[in-house]
């Protein structure tokens, strides 16, 4: 785990898993991946925050740095080389 955040009631940790870059959410009673699968599979995730409803995940991959979106459906990239 790299970076952690509370939003609400619910905490957010980010890292990496043996799969790739992976978002992970605790509602208090169990762990879910967020948007359902890994980010990228060459994205280690360093950072991740909010703003409004939108999460926002910033790591590093095999190409250079990479910013990813998660828009409460489906994970997309902002900019970066991953």
């Amino acid at each position: 785990i790299n970076s952690i955040i509370f939003s609400g009631s619910d905490l957010y940790a980010g890292g990496e898993e043996g799969s790739g870059g992976a978002v992970w959410k605790y509602n208090g009673t169990s762990w879910s991946k967020v948007g359902g699968a890994d980010i990228s599979s060459s994205l280690t995730i360093n950072s991740i925050i909010f703003s409004g409803s939108d999460l926002y995940a910033g790591g590093e991959g095999s190409s250079g740095g990479a910013v990813w979106k998660y828009n409460g459906t489906s994970w997309s990239k902002v900019g970066g080389a991953d």
